[in-house]
C-alpha cells in the first residue's frame, strides 16, 4: 500500500491508496485544490469546510455537465425511433397491390 502526501488549501494530507495509484490521486487531489483556489478567491472569508464544500459543489455540476453531455451524445448516435407497425402495414399493402396488378397482367393475352 502506497502513502501520498497531497496538499489541498494550504494544508497537507497523508492519504494511502493502492501501489500505481499515486498519479492518479495526485491529478484528482490538483482538482480539488484548483476548485478549493477559486472558491478562495471568490468568496474570501469562508471557513475551510465551507471552500471544501463549494468545491466539492462545483466538481459535481462539472461532473454533471460531462453526464448530461454524454447522455446527448448517446441519443444522437442511437438510430431514430420508428413506428414499424405502421411500415410493416405500408409494405403489405404495397406488396398486396403489386400482386393484384400481376395477376392482372398474366390473365390479360393481349
Amino acid at each position: 500500500m502506497a502513502e501520498v502526501n497531497i496538499l489541498i488549501a494550504g494544508r497537507s494530507y497523508a492519504l494511502h491508496c493502492r501501489d500505481g495509484d499515486e498519479p492518479r490521486l495526485h491529478q484528482l487531489s490538483r482538482m480539488i485544490a484548483d476548485r478549493v483556489d477559486k472558491v478562495k478567491l471568490g468568496s474570501p472569508g469562508l471557513t475551510e469546510v465551507r471552500q471544501f464544500l463549494f468545491a466539492a459543489l462545483l466538481l459535481a455540476d462539472d461532473l454533471s455537465d460531462a453526464q448530461a453531455e454524454v447522455q446527448r451524445k448517446q441519443q444522437a448516435a442511437a438510430p431514430p425511433q420508428v413506428d414499424d407497425s405502421a411500415t410493416v402495414q405500408a409494405m403489405e399493402s404495397l406488396a398486396e397491390r403489386l400482386e393484384a396488378i400481376g395477376q392482372a397482367l398474366a390473365a390479360d393475352p393481349a
